[in-house]
């Protein structure tokens, strides 16, 4: 019988009918991309707020763009052409490519009906070549074409200039066309530099103010690495100044072995002393399981030139990481002690549900006293608690999402919320490809799912998609409503690109026997433990590799191969 993995997660609060709809996005027709599976975390209120586990410096590195791709021996896209159910075409997507496989067009086309020929819409092209430092470069252009004049008009263009041959940007520059003056304006800039300010890199963004011809800071991020790049040790984010025409606020976040921030520092500018001044501070420390158990308030005091003590919140989690206790604190100079302000507690029944909670104050006399309980309304003629929110997941044994459910109501007996109530099914092919995903909403009077509409995807050999196929359900049976089809060519590149991350591991968290797949033959699989110990080295195997872990301890493990670390846990 293949594992199932469940996640359920249920809870009492009451949501509004005037929230924010929440509906199923569809596809796009012209995205060749494949749908992902990403589902949501859900995090308690005390989980790390910036979790930088095992962010290298390759995912942290701004990269774009399918153009500058350069493939051996792989399918190149040419066009999609999309039609209604009676054959008729709607649109068309044509691609154009240089000898080394770099893409130099993209254009769009309408069916015209009355000519019944292909109308342009718009289209992309794309210029590459190389700076005086060998850096690749390259030049997109957006046109949109003026049927009525029969000529392309300009719309925007942006100048990338990349870190040697990668597709990592080293600076961007995006313009926009101005009829009047018949010229390129800037619009926004963006830099990635390299060992800058004290930071292994430093990202910049700008905007540009037309009026007065400066340029105008929007976004300042600076990373440190340990030694190998394959974590941030450190984070530096800046807030500019419009009358100062400057950065002039700083947060520091630095980062455990785990990921977890262990420290929030912010700072301001002076401009008197030209150097950066300490305002606040916050320290965590973390559970086993990773929650923040104590976070400790400070601020700067310009008197002692140093950081005194402010405020402190305790929490507390139980076996199953429902927070069970939550308490605030202030610093007493005085009498150089912590004093109770609130504290509340929490209790749940064997499902997890919320059944009680209760709240405290700090007693002059130096303990806590309650001030209220709250507990969950029972359910007498189910003789039940009853929820009035629930979110489920299931998982195949790949650990891909088979099932998404979520169902709202504001309390048990009112009858659930359409908007806010709804199912997702998807089912993979043997190579753990997307091939269908069924959509559903909930029929009230029959008190069960009823089908909305659904996604079936084709693929050819090589698993990419040939054709999309969206359908309705009439009542009694699956209708047609509109089909995308994909055509490929075989590129003549010969260069690869510089970084591919497929390593990824199941089942995780993980018993006896792990699986490590998207390795190839030749190479070493290195798994190490929280410390950085090395507790086993394995040959790799083509396709996937299979690793025998029952004699290891409990605990947080990385699997490391060629610079690629995935995290896993050990049951």
């Amino acid at each position: 019988m293949k594992k199932v993995l469940f996640y359920l997660v249920l809870s009492f609060t009451v949501i509004s009918v005037n929230a924010e709809k929440f509906v199923p996005e569809p596809l796009p027709e012209n995205d060749f991309t494949e749908f992902s599976n990403e589902s949501s975390v859900l995090t308690n209120q005390g989980k790390s707020v910036k979790n930088k586990a095992h962010v290298s410096k390759k995912i942290t590195l701004q990269s774009y763009n399918a153009s500058r791709q350069e493939n051996v021996e792989k399918e190149l896209l040419d066009s999609i052409v999309t039609k209604d159910t009676s054959g008729n075409n709607l649109s068309k997507t044509e691609y154009r490519y240089n000898t080394d496989g770099k893409q130099i067009l993209s254009a769009n086309y309408t069916w015209n009906t009355t000519a019944s020929g292909w109308q342009r819409t718009n289209k992309y092209e794309y210029v590459h070549g190389k700076d005086e430092y060998n850096n690749s470069t390259e030049v997109r252009t957006y046109f949109t074409w003026d049927a009525v004049n029969g000529i392309w008009k300009n719309v925007n263009k942006n100048e990338a200039t990349f870190q040697g041959s990668t597709n990592y940007y080293k600076y961007i520059v995006n313009y926009s066309w101005d009829d009047v003056t018949g010229s390129w304006v800037p619009i926004s800039r963006f830099e990635q530099l390299y060992d800058e300010e004290g930071c292994d890199l430093l990202q910049v963004d700008y905007n540009w103010d037309n009026e007065a011809k400066l340029w105008i800071g929007s976004m300042k991020m600076g990373y440190i690495y340990n030694e190998d790049e394959t974590l941030i040790l450190s984070e530096v984010s800046y807030t500019w100044g419009e009358s100062e025409h400057r950065w002039i606020e700083k947060n520091s976040s630095n980062y455990d072995a785990n990921g977890n921030c262990i420290m929030l520092t912010k700072y301001s500018w002076n401009a008197g002393t030209s150097s950066w001044k300490g305002e606040s501070k916050e320290a965590y420390e973390y559970s086993f399981n990773e929650n923040i158990t104590i976070k400790t308030h400070y601020d700067w005091d310009n008197g002692t030139q140093d950081w005194i003590k402010v405020s402190k919140e305790e929490s507390a989690y139980d076996i199953y990481n429902n927070r069970i206790l939550f308490a605030f604190y202030q610093w007493n100079d005085t009498n150089a002690k912590w004093v109770g302000t609130s504290k509340e507690t929490f209790a749940y029944d064997e499902h997890g549900n919320k059944i009680a909670e209760n709240h405290y104050f700090w007693n002059e006399g130096g303990w806590w006293s309650e001030t209220y309980s709250l507990v969950c309304d029972w359910d007498n003629s189910t003789g039940d608690w009853q929820f009035v929110r629930k979110t489920e997941y299931m998982y195949n044994e790949y650990g891909l999402e088979i099932s998404f459910v979520q169902m709202r109501r504001n309390t048990s007996a009112d009858p659930w919320i359409a908007n806010f109530t709804w199912k997702r099914e998807t089912s993979y092919d043997a190579n753990n490809k997307q091939i269908l995903q069924v959509f559903s909403d909930w029929d009230e009077g029959n008190n069960t799912w009823r089908y909305l509409d659904k996604i079936e995807f084709l693929r050819n050999d090589q698993g990419n998609i040939t054709f999309k196929i969206r359908s309705d359900w009439n009542g009694s049976a699956w209708a047609e409503s509109q089909r995308a089809t994909y055509y490929y060519s075989v590129a003549s590149g010969t260069e690869t690109p510089a970084y591919t991350i497929s390593l990824h591991t199941y089942p995780n968290p993980a018993n006896d026997l792990l699986i490590v797949a998207g390795t190839t033959i030749g190479k070493n699989i290195r798994l190490t433990d929280m410390n950085g110990r090395i507790v086993g080295s394995f040959a790799t195997e083509e396709s996937q590799t299979k690793i025998n872990i029952s004699s290891m301890s409990k605990g947080v493990y990385f699997v490391d191969v060629d610079g690629e670390t995935v995290k896993i846990v050990k049951n």
